[in-house]
């Protein structure tokens, strides 16, 4: 069996990228706020000016900005005990779901079981700098591949885990694998790096061997109402596992409701947007993230981050250039391209003031059989 793990070093993350300092928000934005536009300035619309996300900051009471774990209803959140483990389908997964548990201060390590190589559009958009709809091949997955790799480390790194495991299963097919047993037929399966053929067991028997490594006590992922396949496949195999090894609960975070993400997490996407303009458009750091519908009537915990922890995320989700569409396998994404691959605001319409969480019994959790 073969494992890509790298260990990643702790570096800062108090730098905010300017990209963020430049754009409209006040510091009592609400969702719906139409004043989360920004605006690009020079010819390229790469970078925006200004600094009064920051002055929000300085003017926000330094309690309100004290990150902690907590019920919705003012409890503690108990489940969080390290070392902890967060298993997740695609990278970039781990910080729009699982943020504030990695600047927790408890140690933890994460299982990425893809490397998100599937998405025809991102592939075309790294290779060619910014046409999605240009013809895509293995060389064009496996470089993707690398990419988002490289992404997630360097992120990880920035917020301190304690390792990263890249299992490479195809990106994609985690559904199929939990429903039929394997997959078979993977235009991209010479992008990955793995021995193991795409099957269940050992995708189970990973993990099993991932979740015993790290001694990991409390462990979180995706969440099995959440309407992506891949998604809600990982719950069904980190359920597998941590049956197989006797724990009684996970977290899960949902990443992907069933209301669509031009929807959630609210407000709904404005058509019409501008690519720099795009990727903001959702941005609300000031607020708190509402619970999806898909938990209508079930119990959620939430963590609280408060204002700059929220800028802090909103930092670490800009380094996912390669599915922001901000940068390509050049560099830089071309001016007139940059944002391409999130019009809506999706991916940092999630960096707000909390986070939410699920704690749903292993017995609960769909089986794969």
């Amino acid at each position: 069996m073969f494992l890509l793990v790298l260990t990643v070093g702790v570096v800062s993350c108090g730098r905010v990228d300017e990209r963020l300092l430049g754009q409209e928000v006040r510091c009592d934005a609400v969702p719906g706020d139409t004043s989360v536009r920004g605006g690009a300035s020079g010819a390229g619309g790469a970078h925006v000016d200004g600094s009064k996300l920051q002055n929000c900051v300085d003017d926000t009471d330094s309690e309100e900005l004290t990150a902690g774990w907590h019920l919705s209803d003012g409890g503690s959140f108990s489940y969080l005990q390290g070392p902890a483990m967060v298993v997740v389908p695609h990278p970039d997964d781990e910080v729009l779901g699982f943020f504030s548990l990695l600047r927790s201060g408890v140690e933890t390590h994460v299982v990425v079981l893809t490397c998100g190589d599937g998405y025809d559009a991102a592939v075309a958009s790294w290779m060619s700098c910014g046409d999605t709809g240009v013809e895509v091949d293995a060389d064009g997955r496996a470089k993707l591949c690398q990419a988002r790799m490289a992404e997630s480390q360097d992120v990880l790194g920035a917020l301190g885990a304690a390792s990263v495991v890249f299992l490479g299963y195809p990106d994609g097919q985690l559904g199929a694998i939990a429903d039929d047993g394997h997959a078979e037929g993977h235009g991209w399966s010479d992008a990955s790096f793995r021995g193991n053929p795409f099957e269940r067991e050992y995708l189970v028997e990973d993990l099993v061997d991932a979740l015993q490594a790290s001694g990991a006590v409390s462990v979180f992922t995706t969440d099995p109402l959440d309407s992506h396949p891949d998604h809600s496949a990982t719950a069904r195999f980190v359920g597998a596992a941590a049956a197989a090894l006797g724990y009684q609960e996970i977290g899960v975070a949902l990443v992907h409701s069933t209301a669509g993400e031009d929807s959630w997490p609210p407000p709904a996407c404005s058509p019409g947007l501008a690519p720099v303009a795009g990727i903001f458009a959702r941005y609300l750091p000031a607020t708190g993230l509402s619970a999806p519908p898909d938990w209508d009537g079930l119990p959620w915990e939430e963590t609280t981050l408060g204002l700059e922890e929220a800028v802090n995320k909103g930092e670490a989700i800009l380094a996912y250039g390669s599915q922001l569409g901000t940068s390509c396998i050049d560099g830089d994404m071309p001016g007139n391209k940059w944002g391409v691959l999130d019009p809506c605001g999706y991916m940092l319409a999630f960096a707000r003031t909390n986070e939410l969480f699920r704690v749903v019994k292993v017995e609960d959790v769909p089986s794969l059989q």
